[in-house]
C-alpha cells in the first residue's frame, strides 16, 4: 500500500496491490483514514491495481482522448 497525500490540493491518493485489494481487514484500517481527511475536507481516492493488459489498455485510453480532443476542436471551430 502506498498513501500520498497532497496538501496544496487537499487530496490523498491510496494505491492497493491486488491481494491489498481484496483484503476486507485492511480496508477497515483504511477508514479511519478516510474519515481524518474528511473531516479535513480532503478527497481521498483509492486506486486498485486491476488484471487486465496495462498497455492496451493505455493506448485505448490515449485513443480516447485523442477523439475526445478533436470533437472539442471540431466543435469548437465552427
Amino acid at each position: 500500500m502506498e498513501i500520498n497525500v497532497y496538501d496544496n490540493k487537499k487530496y490523498v491518493s491510496i494505491w492497493l496491490t491486488r491481494g491489498e485489494s481484496r483484503d476486507n481487514a485492511l480496508r477497515e484500517d483504511l477508514k479511519p483514514i478516510y474519515q481524518k481527511y474528511k473531516a479535513m475536507d480532503y478527497k481521498v481516492v483509492v486506486f486498485e491495481s486491476g488484471n487486465g493488459d496495462l498497455t492496451t489498455l493505455t493506448q485505448s485510453l490515449l485513443s480516447y482522448n485523442h477523439l475526445l480532443n478533436a470533437r472539442k476542436e471540431a466543435s469548437a471551430d465552427g
